[in-house]
């Protein structure tokens, strides 16, 4: 009896497995009539391609011009002009120099000893005290004045080839505002 009992579960599973087969021959089934379908279909047609303008050519003619693949040169005297407002390169950043100056928050001042200091709040969560003549900011923004409710910068920037300072701010952060610049 034990052996025809298992001989009818193989028979059972046996019968469960080709009919889970055959399930899956129906998709196949579909697939391949819709694969038929899309072969003998008719192909779409092919948009015609725009027609090509004719350009007008061009001859350079230098005529005592600078020859534009080659690089410029620049006059002494222009170069004097450039590198009049340069930054000091040489000179070691300060810790406050490595954030842009719009992530810097001025939160507060310290008067000691005749010498106002401002407390500045950096992205990383630290407060730093620092006075005037010191640097913050990418564009080597240099501490002009420190007020009560501002700092007051200047900024060097390369412009147009050209080094030039601008005056920059950075306000005392109240009420929880966000944008002290």
């Amino acid at each position: 009896m034990t052996m025809r009992y298992s001989s009818l579960a193989t028979l059972i599973l046996s019968l469960l497995v080709v009919f889970l087969v055959s399930g899956c021959d129906d998709e196949k089934r579909e697939l391949r009539i819709y694969i038929k379908h899309m072969k003998h279909r008719a192909p779409a047609p092919v948009a015609q391609l725009p027609e090509l303008k004719k350009v007008k050519s061009f001859t350079y003619a230098p005529r005592n011009k600078r020859n534009p693949f080659l690089p410029t040169t620049i006059k002494v005297a222009e170069q004097a002009v450039t590198h009049l407002n340069r930054p000091n390169s040489a000179r070691p950043k300060q810790p406050l120099e490595l954030f842009p100056l719009d992530a810097l928050r001025m939160v507060g001042t310290l008067h000691k000893n005749q010498r106002t200091w401002a407390l500045i709040l950096s992205p990383d969560g630290k407060v730093h005290r620092i006075g005037k003549g010191q640097y913050l900011g990418k564009n080597y923004g240099k501490i002009m004045n420190i007020l009560n409710e501002s700092i007051q910068l200047q900024e060097t920037v390369r412009t147009a080839g050209k080094w030039q300072h601008r005056k920059a701010q950075l306000k005392l952060l109240k009420d929880g505002s966000k944008n002290n610049y």
